[in-house]
């Protein structure tokens, strides 16, 4: 059996589809869940007594899956819960919802995904959609860093689907070259560009799954525009820490990219071993 994937849940129906997601993943790879619920501690009301609520309303939400799986309820704050566990399991992945901390902007834009990101020893899968189909393609923008190949090598491992890459570029020197001759410029550079991505080495197990494009775009626009190519797509960004997964696209703001990406996104900090 294949390394654990661990879900969080706040045991709100908000949680269902980070969870539904989790169980149609766990199924696909043949392995375990861990189902996670961090305990915060209530001033009106005994500690024994939220552990015993938490695990019965956990017990109700598991009882129909059709994998295996582990509860775990921990004392703290969850993402230190989920980063600790993510260690002691060994996991390959760990899955969240996107409206787990009061709205979506808290989510991506507070402390909690930060430090998640950070020291989670696993990618993060920001789930966005109610699952209804397994994944069937990865959408990945590329700024053809080596981090960006290694997010690219992270996905293609996790999810056994064609990949797309696209690069988001713009025109260089608009008003220096004119329009047409900045837009024919920026074009040849992420062709070029493109094509020595392409000749990594680590790259070469993966190519027979890989289309590529270039556009001129904004990046979560190109990702959105590439999403629709496919019926559940993931999109996938690469990061080495909360304040870097900006540099992935061309210098977006991460608030604004994870945001404007309506799908679901995984998070793959440089460092990681996939």
């Amino acid at each position: 059996m294949t390394a654990p994937i661990v879900v969080a849940t706040d045991l709100t129906a908000r949680s269902d589809r980070p969870l539904d997601r989790a169980v149609m993943l766990a199924e696909q790879r043949g392995t375990r869940l861990v189902v996670v619920h961090a305990l915060e501690e209530r001033a009106d009301m005994d500690l024994r007594k939220q552990m015993q609520r938490a695990r019965e309303a956990l017990e109700g939400m598991v009882e129909d899956f059709s994998v295996p799986f582990e509860l775990v309820i921990e004392r703290g704050s969850a993402p230190q819960v989920l980063a600790d566990v993510v260690e002691a399991q060994h996991a390959a992945l760990v899955v969240v919802g996107a409206a787990r901390y009061n709205h979506v902007s808290d989510f991506f834009l507070g402390t909690a995904v930060d430090y998640l990101v950070r020291r989670a020893k696993a990618p993060v899968l920001v789930v966005k959609e109610r699952p209804r189909l397994p994944y069937d393609g990865i959408v990945v923008g590329t700024d053809f860093s080596e981090r960006s190949a290694r997010a690219v090598i992270a996905a293609a491992e996790l999810f056994d689907v064609p990949v797309t890459l696209v690069n988001a570029f713009g025109r260089p020197f608009p008003r220096r070259l004119g329009e047409d001759a900045s837009l024919e410029l920026g074009k040849q550079w992420s062709h070029e560009e493109m094509a020595r991505f392409l000749a990594s080495p680590a790259l070469a197990p993966w190519l027979g799954r890989i289309t590529h494009h270039s556009v001129e775009s904004d990046p979560a626009g190109a990702i959105e525009k590439f999403a629709k190519l496919y019926r559940s797509p993931v999109a996938v960004v690469g990061s080495h820490g909360w304040g870097s997964i900006a540099q992935v696209l061309l210098g977006s703001r991460a608030s604004d990219l994870l945001t404007a990406i309506s799908h679901d996104i995984l998070v793959v900090r440089d460092g990681l071993n996939a």
